[in-house]
């Protein structure tokens, strides 16, 4: 019931949504580095943030997920998620939204991990923040960033389930589910040609609750965190190669950019729908087998995430050379 409930929740929002949105001067019109031709809506991660936290509320009140101060993350997911939405209408400064990233990703680690050595914590608080910020750099094409949002939470959710040995559906495997009920609708109109875009409000809210699905995920049992590795390589590797080569070569890293290796894929192919089966290709070809490969070789972790990064690194490299 809950589900039918979220996945009418965010279909309902979007609609509401696409006709409010251009009335609050949410729209996103073409510009020498989009995808898109034409004026489209802006915003509209808005809607599958405010879903998730309302299933989320439910979900830990009918007992059906066990975490810390869940009031604490549902709190900080909205006001991540509205200063996303603000940063769509008015462009925020960077330092700003930096700082709450990293806020944002402390109150997390401080509820969810306070039993590891601080080192790890730290490494922690950094990838959390660089999470963020990639969900928000490969967010440049139709359907693109969800897709890859959606198929970690299927892969991860079913790998939670999986290891579970309880009998208890485990909290990262609800947590997922109630993420692929709440972005579900919004994939259906992501989707190219995309009458909708989920803008810094929807990116920085899915980068932060992926970093919460992580942390629960490696809390219930190592394996997860592995499974997450694998699962997130494509973008991981894409973002973390490209932010270096634009290092390399003097470039500052907040400054908008098209050099992702997704973006040459779409200028090269001129179609995002090409783009997105070809990631989900990857994904069932590459991360899924390797998925498999830790459930039955565990000892096998950091040799599997080490094989998860190849097929993207490649890519990256082929399309470098080709241009």
């Amino acid at each position: 019931m809950l589900i039918v409930a979220g996945f009418a929740m965010s279909f309902l929002g979007l609609v509401v949504f696409k006709h409010v949105g251009p009335k609050l001067g949410l729209v996103d019109r073409p510009n020498l580095r989009s995808h898109h031709s034409k004026a489209t809506v802006l915003g509209g991660g808005f809607v599958v943030a405010l879903v998730f936290v309302i299933l989320l509320l439910i979900a830990a009140d009918t007992g059906q997920l066990m975490l810390s101060d869940i009031g604490g993350l549902a709190s900080t997911m909205l006001i991540l998620a509205l200063m996303g939405l603000a940063d769509d209408r008015f462009d925020l400064p960077i330092l700003p939204r930096l700082m709450a990233y990293c806020l944002a990703c402390g109150f997390l680690i401080s509820i969810q991990s306070v039993h590891y050595p601080w080192p790890l914590l730290l490494v922690w608080l950094i990838f959390g923040v660089w999470t963020i910020n990639v969900i928000n750099f490969m967010d440049g094409l139709d359907g693109f960033a969800t897709t890859q949002v959606l198929v970690v939470c299927v892969g991860l959710g079913l790998f939670a389930f999986w290891l579970a040995d309880d009998g208890v559906l485990p909290s990262t495997t609800v947590l997922c589910v109630l993420l692929v009920v709440s972005l579900l609708p919004f994939w259906l109109v992501n989707w190219p040609p995309a009458s909708i875009f989920m803008g810094d409000s929807g990116a920085v809210f899915l980068g932060f609750t992926l970093c919460v699905i992580g942390i629960t995920g490696f809390n219930d049992h190592s394996l997860l965190g592995f499974a997450w590795l694998i699962l997130m390589a494509p973008f991981l590797t894409d973002a973390g190669v490209t932010l270096l080569i634009r290092l390399w070569q003097g470039r500052p890293p907040h400054i908008a950019h098209n050099d992702h290796l997704y973006q040459r894929l779409a200028r090269r192919t001129g179609c995002a729908r090409r783009i997105n089966s070809g990631l989900l290709m990857l994904h069932g070809l590459w991360q899924i087998p390797l998925l498999m490969g830790l459930l039955y070789r565990p000892s096998w972790a950091f040799f599997m995430v080490f094989l998860s990064v190849i097929p993207t690194l490649f890519l990256l490299v082929r399309e470098r050379r080709w241009r």
